[in-house]
């Protein structure tokens, strides 16, 4: 089974408000959004790629099956 991924260019959104953040760039391990201010870890789950990252109090997840 292939494995869902984000992809530079798009957005995506969260789990919590419906927020987007757009991918500027990635290796296989990060991705870096914000103009490239920010970057976090993905971490697989469910054959999909996820991110949390730690903007603020709360950390949402982006899910890459939830494009834009």
């Amino acid at each position: 089974m292939s494995i869902i991924k984000f992809e530079v260019g798009n957005s995506y959104f969260n789990t919590r408000k419906n927020e987007t953040i757009k991918i500027d760039s990635r290796t296989e391990k990060t991705v870096w959004f914000c103009g490239e201010f920010f970057r976090s870890r993905i971490k697989i789950i469910n054959n999909v790629e996820t991110i949390a990252p730690a903007i603020g109090i709360i950390r949402s997840t982006y899910w890459a099956s939830k494009k834009k």
